[in-house]
């Protein structure tokens, strides 16, 4: 029975930790959405592994089209508005002509939002521990491996450009090396806010 407590602590420790790592990606890294503890498949693993936290945004060209989509889609409801004015003010012929050209705008804007929502968004990896003692090598070496037997399986689903490894308490010094390395940064929980780990100080 304790060692039952003991486990479930350690789990709501965890995901606690994530949500609040999840909070930061979003206030303080650009993130737009998250979604935590998500099963991933491997090329080796047929159940894949546990990414503690996928971060969710739009890549510059998706944001440049979506800022296109929403002013394609307010011209739209505009001129559609305008056409119910002409046509309540007698001028159906501006009116339905103002409508065919609203309806154009505004449905090509809506098209536009969805596809840079659905093809140009850019995913974060990251893996969290919130353990007492300090992140070690072998850690971060099974987090690199999960990552790239993601990578050899094809999956398609998400386009991760960003990596994170998180350590409440730190690291030892060749597993920050090891992360840093492989392009992950890093980011340590001190006083009660996240700081950016590097190598060389």
């Amino acid at each position: 029975m304790a060692e039952t407590t003991e486990t479930e602590n350690a789990y709501y420790k965890g995901a606690n930790f994530e949500k609040l790592f999840a909070e930061f990606m979003k206030s303080d890294l650009g993130w737009d959405g998250y979604a935590i503890r998500s099963q991933q498949k491997g090329k080796s693993n047929s159940k894949g592994a546990q990414i503690d936290i996928v971060g969710k945004r739009k890549d510059d060209r998706g944001k440049r089209l979506y800022n296109v989509g929403l002013i394609f889609t307010i011209i739209g409801i505009g001129l559609i508005f305008i056409a119910v004015i002409l046509n309540e003010g007698g001028y159906e012929e501006m009116g339905e002509y103002s409508v065919w050209i609203g309806g154009t705008f505004a449905l090509g804007g809506m098209f536009t939002l969805w596809y840079s929502k659905r093809f140009y968004e850019e995913n974060a990896w990251v893996e969290c521990k919130n353990r007492k003692g300090k992140a070690t090598y072998e850690q971060v070496q099974k987090c690199i491996y999960e990552y790239r037997d993601y990578q050899a399986s094809g999956d398609k689903e998400y386009k991760f450009t960003a990596w994170y490894f998180v350590s409440a308490s730190g690291f030892v010094e060749n597993a920050l090396k090891l992360a840093l390395d492989n392009d992950f940064e890093c980011y340590e929980y001190k006083d009660n806010k996240f700081e950016k780990a590097t190598y060389w100080k």
